[in-house]
């Protein structure tokens, strides 16, 4: 991602996804991977961008990423107690961000 952005549904199944963004960023939905003992990582490295990353409730996530002025903003309402699965954030970031929202519910 290259100085522009794009949604981006993580399906079920998927355990992996990497990206590198710069001067750009995504919106990852990872509603539909996420369920009851399932682990997602999401390896995201972002040099002066970032991504927004939406999750449904009960996902734990966990921050292992590497930044240098920096770093991952997890909403409040974004962190569960690992009920629907662990969300794992690794990537390098510099001069970047992303930030973790629960996704709206679906009617």
């Amino acid at each position: 991602t290259v100085m522009s952005g794009k949604d981006v549904v993580v399906e079920s199944g998927t355990q992996t996804l990497s990206d590198f963004s710069w001067w750009g960023g995504n919106n990852y939905d990872v509603t539909r991977a996420m369920g009851p003992g399932r682990v997602v990582t999401l390896n995201l490295h972002a040099v002066m961008a970032g991504s927004d990353i939406f999750v449904p409730a009960g996902v734990r996530v966990i921050d292992q990423s590497m930044a240098i002025m920096a770093g991952n903003e997890v909403k409040r309402e974004a962190q569960g107690a690992g009920s629907n699965g662990t969300l794992i954030i690794k990537g390098f970031l510099w001069w970047a961000r992303n930030e973790i929202k629960r996704a709206p519910d679906a009617p």
